[in-house]
């Protein structure tokens, strides 16, 4: 069992879209999903770089 769950966490170098199937994110709402976390990740990313700027 241990064994399996490793090679699930290591599956994704492999096929990078093995966690669609898996999931609960129907495949028609990953798009949707994708973007979502894409404005995320760069909101974050923005906020980030404007604290370094003001600490420095």
């Amino acid at each position: 069992m241990v064994s399996e769950a490793h090679l699930i966490q290591l599956a994704h170098l492999f096929d990078p879209m093995l966690a669609v199937p898996t999931s609960l994110v129907k495949p028609h709402k990953l798009g949707k999903l994708l973007s979502s976390l894409t404005r995320h990740f760069l909101n974050l990313f923005l906020a980030i770089a404007l604290v370094k700027k003001q600490i420095l």
